[in-house]
């Protein structure tokens, strides 16, 4: 699985004009498929348990190059979010990277087991060809 990346945030408007409150947003490539949101979700709830906090309900929009992540902040410019949210996503790409690291050392050592097993089963098939 490729690694998320994330763009540049930029404010695209006023999610409400009076209190200043804008709201930002930024794309992030190749678009993260289910497994990784999933993953995303538990790396966010990790950091709100221990008082990291973006301030505001993260949403995601599908676009024709992955997706967006997008966030209303009264911050002018929400530093904090925007580091919290790297931060998650960087958490979450080596989350992933590990799980997939060993799903692949697993699959080799499976790969290489059953291969020992049939060279095995040919060297016996040899040695007994005639029969006992």
């Amino acid at each position: 699985m490729p690694d998320i990346q994330c763009g540049k945030f930029t404010l695209i408007g006023w999610a409400n004009p009076e209190a200043k409150i804008g709201t930002w947003s930024a794309p992030l490539t190749p678009g993260p498929r289910k497994e990784w949101m999933k993953t995303f979700e538990e790396e966010r709830m990790a950091e709100a348990g221990i008082g990291n906090y973006p301030g505001t309900k993260l949403r995601f929009q599908d676009f024709s190059d992955g997706r967006l992540v997008q966030f209303d902040s009264p911050d002018d410019p929400p530093t904090a979010a925007v580091d919290l949210i790297r931060r998650i996503i960087q958490k979450t790409n080596g989350r992933l990277a590990k799980i997939e690291a060993e799903e692949k050392q697993r699959s080799t050592a499976q790969t290489q087991r059953a291969s020992e097993a049939q060279a095995e089963l040919k060297r016996r098939q040899e040695k007994y060809k005639d029969g006992i």
